[in-house]
């Protein structure tokens, strides 16, 4: 079973474009890794290209569940260096 991800809107901001327009054979750029509740709590599942079982999966979640679910993902992501607290800035 393959998955296909519709990434026809994905180029559709400035950033997007500047960043996409700037690679080339010899350049890498480190996207780190995220998964999907990191996803779903950073409010990707109002992106064009997030993936439909995804949002619906998230989006059948209650608002306690994705509360319970933030806290965790939120600690993780600045413990791990994908966000940054403000207590840092």
């Amino acid at each position: 079973m393959s998955l296909r991800i519709n990434t026809t809107d994905g180029g559709h901001t400035a950033e997007c474009r500047a960043l996409l327009d700037s690679l080339d054979d010899s350049t890498f750029v480190s996207l780190g890794v995220l998964f999907g509740t990191d996803l779903c709590v950073l409010g990707g599942t109002g992106h064009p290209t997030c993936w439909e079982a995804l949002k619906s999966a998230w989006h059948q979640l209650d608002q306690k569940k994705r509360e319970q679910l933030a806290r965790p993902v939120g600690n993780g992501s600045v413990q791990g260096g994908v966000l940054r607290s403000s207590h840092d800035l």
